[in-house]
């Protein structure tokens, strides 16, 4: 279902953030399957510091950022992704 909320508004969507830890899926696994049909869309992993995964991280635009962290720390990794 979410890839096709992703698809259906594709040309709308700036970045987007995901949760290390979903419900359903594992952000990083989600993040490639969006990379597949989104290469250069900027993505954003929420993490809890666990960097074990690090080595799979998608190709293209791509940030983590530690939680907690401070509004300002997100709002330059958007600016640089964005850039």
């Amino acid at each position: 279902m979410t890839d096709g909320v992703l698809a259906r508004h594709a040309p709308s969507i700036a970045f987007v953030v995901l949760e290390e830890q979903m419900p359903d899926a594992a952000g990083l696994d989600f993040a490639v399957r969006i990379r597949e049909s989104q290469p250069d869309l900027p993505i954003i992993l929420l993490t809890l510091g666990d960097e074990s995964r690090a080595a799979s991280r998608p190709s293209g635009p791509f940030a983590t950022i530690k939680k907690p962290f401070r509004w300002k720390v997100f709002a330059e990794t958007v600016q640089r992704l964005l850039a």
